[in-house]
């Protein structure tokens, strides 16, 4: 699962905050020749003003390998120390609100928190000391519950031998994220063919398995609460282009559901009401997080419903060549008295040659692009079982189908599933399969990718050369 951890910065802030002395030294930051300058200052070297990613969790933890004590920066002066330069360090909690105040942060103070060691030596003629400032984290227990941003100032309270520099503080800011809390978009469930199937999957609580994640496993339990919005079923099917319907009586079995203690994943389950309009496009729910509760645990808004939606099982788009299919219908018989027409994008030819002389071998006419939509009518209710698509070449065809539907009068669209269709074979023409499929007058078809298209070799479209029918009795 990925981690959604915001970063917790180390930085030096001398330049944004009022100075700790009203020395006005130079702005040194490395240890160069500093001899044309009259005091040896002594300072925190802070390079580009951060020393280290730091994130914790609500439990105090960190969330990557961190050495504890973590070592930060040496002590430096800006000359060679003519003698023993002594030099103290301390935390100063008096700092935060002066930090807060010019950075416009609402920190608090990291407490029970504290440095390996606050005395440090420049020895005479040297430029820092041999130690680094190491800050001791104990058991975490400063951090712990600590749901907001943490503020450590580190400061040089004294020296011997030198001037404390502008450059004598420094903080370290932990920007506090919590377990935010998330649904699963969209979860499509398959009720069945026919009335005895749905009675069977409604008979019991539906469950929506893994739909609910937190963004690391829990620190200690995480109690979700539910609710249904059915007001969220118009702008889903305006966003979506769909007609589900909201089903009435619909309910959660439990509004509640927990995410174990080093799980990220949980699930609900609902109780079907009304599904007497089942056999049509289908239902949506939406069930949204109404409330979370646990160690640093947090509902993300901008996450936090998941629209069950639950159809019919569809007929399905099948490459009938490819998967060695055996098509047993009967091909249509056409010689251009029947009343059948094709139109691409609504219109019925393209320069001037009628697109139902694919229903031809071998018509020679247009492409068929990406996206563009054919509507076939062939007059009168049929019980197909198939069709059988012919094209100019194998890398001509069309490999994969966008979507597909069928009629019977032109109002009512049956969909069907077309994830399992690929002409991955470079058999030329093949049969489509129409599994489960009744009688059909009108066939849209939303063309796919040309095979050309698919493998990179150019933009192409599809390029048909006829199109037939297989029949049933």
């Amino acid at each position: 699962m990925k981690k959604f951890w915001k970063v917790l910065t180390l930085f030096a802030a001398a330049a944004a905050i009022v100075p700790l002395t009203a020395c006005d030294d130079e702005d040194y930051s490395s240890s160069d020749d500093f001899s044309d300058y009259g005091e040896n200052l002594v300072y925190f070297y802070q390079p580009n003003s951060q020393y280290a990613t730091i994130t914790f969790k609500a439990n105090g933890e960190f969330l990557q390998s961190l050495a504890n004590p973590l070592a930060l920066t040496n002590v430096r002066c800006t000359k060679p120390a003519p003698a023993d330069i002594q030099v103290e360090v301390a935390i100063d909690p008096t700092l935060v609100d002066e930090y807060n105040a010019a950075n416009k942060t609402e920190c608090a103070f990291l407490d029970k928190t504290s440095l390996t060691k606050t005395s440090f030596t420049i020895p005479k003629g040297e430029f820092m000391s041999a130690d680094s400032i190491k800050v001791n984290f104990a058991n975490h227990e400063g951090l712990v519950g600590q749901e907001q941003d943490l503020l450590l100032p580190i400061v040089i309270k004294a020296t011997t031998g030198g001037k404390i520099s502008t450059h004598s503080r420094m903080f370290i800011h932990f920007d506090y994220n919590a377990n935010n809390v998330y649904m699963v978009e969209e979860v499509a469930l398959d009720a069945g063919k026919k009335k005895a199937d749905w009675d069977n999957f409604f008979s019991q609580p539906v469950n929506v398995g893994d739909a609910v994640v937190s963004s690391w496993p829990a620190d200690a339990e995480i109690t979700v609460t539910f609710e249904i919005d059915n007001n969220l079923v118009n702008g889903y099917n305006a966003s979506h282009k769909s007609n589900y319907k909201t089903m009435e009586g619909v309910r959660l079995a439990s509004a509640t559901s927990t995410i174990a203690v080093g799980k990220d994943l949980t699930s609900f389950s609902i109780v079907g009401g009304d599904y007497s309009e089942m056999g049509g496009e289908g239902y949506v729910v939406p069930v949204k997080i109404s409330a979370v509760s646990g160690s640093g645990a947090t509902i993300k808004e901008s996450e936090n419903v998941c629209y069950v939606v639950i159809t019919k099982t569809l007929p399905k788009v099948l490459n009938a060549t490819s998967l060695g299919i055996a098509m047993t219908g009967t091909l249509l018989p056409y010689d251009g008295s029947q009343p059948w027409t094709i139109t691409v994008n609504g219109n019925e030819n393209s320069d001037g040659t009628p697109w139902s002389d694919l229903f031809f071998d071998n018509a020679f006419i247009d492409y068929w692009n990406t996206g563009d939509v054919i509507l076939i009518d062939l007059g009168q209710a049929y019980k197909l079982e198939g069709i059988r698509a012919k094209w100019y070449s194998g890398g001509y065809r069309m490999y994969s189908i966008k979507a597909f539907e069928t009629s019977v009068d032109g109002n009512k669209w049956d969909k069907y599933d077309v994830s399992e269709f690929s002409a991955s074979n470079s058999t030329n023409p093949y049969n489509i399969f129409l599994k489960d499929a009744g009688e059909i007058r009108y066939i849209k078809w939303t063309a796919g990718d040309s095979y050309y298209k698919y493998a990179g070799v150019g933009n192409y479209g599809s390029f048909p050369k006829g199109l037939g029918f297989y029949e049933l009795p």
